[in-house]
């Protein structure tokens, strides 16, 4: 293979992944989903399609407040002060790790997803990003810069170590499944690397 045949595969496999992490580029609705829609929306009024569109935001919204509403200590009082700090972090990573997991039943049907594993995927995660976050402002200096950041590569981590503990060998053999999923999270990635830049002060673009 000559050099600028090597060139010319890598820049189209650049493409290619580029246009993969383009979310709005990744709709697809299949003719079934398309069907429901229709029978959904001539089986329901539009009252009922506008309260559910209301409603169902809020509990989501509620965790939220009640994640933010954990008083924080002043940074000045130290680490030794921080305990509900790191409350809040494993809170928050837990509704994180919950929200990036569960839709996976939707994005590969036949997943063998349960609410258990990933509860237990999601408190481990926690867990673990919440102390090495910890650990780190231990070892250089508390408030730690870019919590959110460093404590999110961890936990993302010990997350996908968990799908390919619950569901490697269900992958293995189902190819499309395989590439759907790998989709959904590079671009459950992005999304969280744009959140946490945002929360950090760096604007993502």
């Amino acid at each position: 293979m000559t050099m600028s045949e090597e060139l010319q595969r890598y820049g189209k496999s650049f493409v290619r992944i580029w246009e993969e992490l383009q979310i709005e580029s990744n709709g697809a609705y299949s003719v079934e989903r398309l069907q429901q829609l229709r029978d959904y929306s001539e089986r329901v009024t539009a009252m009922h399609c506008v309260i559910v569109l209301v409603v169902t935001p809020l509990p989501c919204l509620l965790v939220i407040v009640l994640i933010e509403s954990i008083p924080l200590r002043p940074p000045a009082d130290g680490i030794e002060h921080s305990f509900l700090l790191w409350v809040r972090t494993f809170a928050l990573t837990v509704v994180v790790v919950l929200g990036c997991m569960w839709p996976c039943r939707v994005v590969v049907p036949g997943l063998p997803l349960s609410i258990t594993p990933v509860i237990v995927a999601a408190t481990a995660s926690a867990i673990a990003g919440a102390a090495g976050a910890f650990g780190i402002a231990y070892a250089i200096g508390f408030p730690l810069p870019f919590t959110l950041v460093c404590e999110s590569g961890i936990g993302m981590f010990i997350m996908g170590m968990g799908m390919v503990a619950a569901w490697g060998r269900f992958l293995a053999s189902d190819r499309v499944g395989r590439r759907a999923l790998i989709r959904h999270f590079i671009l459950e990635f992005m999304q969280a690397t744009m959140m946490s830049l945002s929360a950090s002060g760096i604007p993502p673009a």
